[in-house]
């Protein structure tokens, strides 16, 4: 039996990175959705995406806070 992970690596993670139009769309969408709606991280320096995915809103905001 696979791990959840190596189920994602192998199949869900290229299916995911498509249906967005692959990784550098998706964060670019994501970088301009959160600077038009001046979305940034608090202070704590710290940022969670709880959907996980392929992190095209995590790393966006993640670097938001660098």
């Amino acid at each position: 039996m696979v791990t959840v992970e190596e189920h994602y690596e192998s199949l869900l993670s290229d299916v995911y990175t498509w249906l967005m139009g692959g990784f550098d769309e998706a964060k670019s969408n994501n970088v301009e959705f959160f600077k038009s709606r001046n979305i940034t991280p608090s202070s704590s320096g710290i940022a969670v995406d709880l959907g996980a995915g392929s992190g095209f809103q995590l790393i966006p905001l993640a670097e938001l806070v660098v």
